[in-house]
């Protein structure tokens, strides 16, 4: 049986997580840098951030404009880089590490720093931070934290290995999932209540993943099938991959779910789906090309093949593209409906 905690937002005070806050000036030389350049360092990672870009890297984090000027740049280690986003604000975070820096999209910069190893970080739509770490005599915690950084609610785990913690968009759920022997489980909460609101196991099958599709709704992924759940734990309905290999997925503002299904490892030769949040298809299109990476936006999704760049309304209907695509890692969705190309040490927008 797993243990829940909520601790009184005036004790939470005191805890180091609330870090050093403080807005720094950016060096002239990063002022001067050419639009949309960036340092390289190894293991990238990006993801936008209102209009503007933020990059993650083993190096530290460099934040620049819907002009893509560098407007803040912070020099720090990491192993592993990852990026969560909430519109304006930012979390840079070490997975397996203890390094967690906030970042604003003015600039202002926060020292987040956890006491122990972080596993995972996720904002939910209003703004609350859940951060997974591991905990002494337990197997992983989560703190809520609200726009302030303050601790609004804790919940350790102890039946199963903590993976990963999301949040309702209306912030007043937050979803866990876990790890144990008998399958995986999600874990439901009700952020103003102590008490565990619902669960479900997956038996005998790890769930990698799990994230809010709309406020009414949790979808829960494996390696063979996604899952949507209700908020009270029951099962809506299910897509199965039918053999296929899981090579990305996304989630659409508007609720709408992506998947790219490889016949093979490499992502070549799949089918791009859409799907409802009861496991129905939207829409399917089969595709002889090799992918590369899928963003979300509101209502479209943005897909980088090696040969070109495609943008899909939710039923997959093509609704920009281009086959000039040199030497781009990645494509993101900027808010306005353009596209950054990222490379190693430079984007390009491109508008369709």
């Amino acid at each position: 049986m797993t243990t829940v905690l909520m601790i009184a937002a005036a004790l939470c005070l005191v805890i180091i997580l609330a870090g050093k806050r403080e807005t720094a000036e950016v060096p002239d030389q990063y002022s001067e840098y050419e639009p949309y350049t960036y340092e390289g360092g190894s293991d990238q990672t990006f993801a936008m951030m209102d209009q503007g870009l933020i990059v993650a890297s083993s190096t530290g984090l460099q934040l620049l404009n819907e002009d893509g000027m560098t407007i803040q740049r912070q020099v720090f280690s990491l192993d592993t880089p990852a990026i969560a986003v909430c519109r304006d604000t930012c979390a840079v975070y070490d997975i397996g590490g203890k390094t967690l820096r906030l970042c604003t999209a003015e600039g202002e910069y926060t020292v987040a720093d956890r006491e122990e190893a972080i596993i995972s970080a996720d904002f939910g739509a209003d703004g609350k931070l859940a951060v997974c770490t591991r905990e002494t005599g337990y197997k992983g915690l989560v703190e809520v934290l609200d726009r302030d950084r303050t601790v609004l609610y804790r919940w350790h785990s102890g039946s199963g290995y903590l993976m990963d913690a999301c949040i309702s968009d209306d912030g007043g759920l937050m979803a866990t999932l876990c790890a144990a022997p008998d399958g995986g489980t999600v874990h439901i909460f009700n952020l103003s209540k102590a008490e565990e609101l619902a669960s479900y196991t997956a038996d005998h099958e790890l769930l990698l993943d799990v994230f809010f599709l709309n406020s009414s709704t949790i979808c829960a992924i494996s390696g063979n099938q996604v899952r949507f759940l209700d908020t009270k734990g029951g099962l809506r309905g299910a897509y199965d991959f039918n053999g296929s290999y899981l090579t990305d997925y996304a989630c659409s503002g508007s609720g709408t779910l992506a998947l790219y299904l490889s016949k093979y490892r490499s992502g070549s030769a799949g089918t791009l789906v859409t799907l409802r949040g009861t496991g129905e298809a939207v829409s399917e299109l089969s595709l002889q090309r090799d992918f590369v990476s899928m963003c979300a936006g509101e209502k479209e999704f943005l897909v980088l093949y090696s040969d070109g760049l495609v943008r899909y309304s939710q039923s997959l209907d093509v609704t920009g593209h281009s086959d000039a695509v040199p030497s781009a890692r990645r494509a993101l969705l900027c808010p306005d409906g353009q596209a950054l190309l990222l490379s190693a040490y430079a984007a390009e927008k491109y508008s369709f």
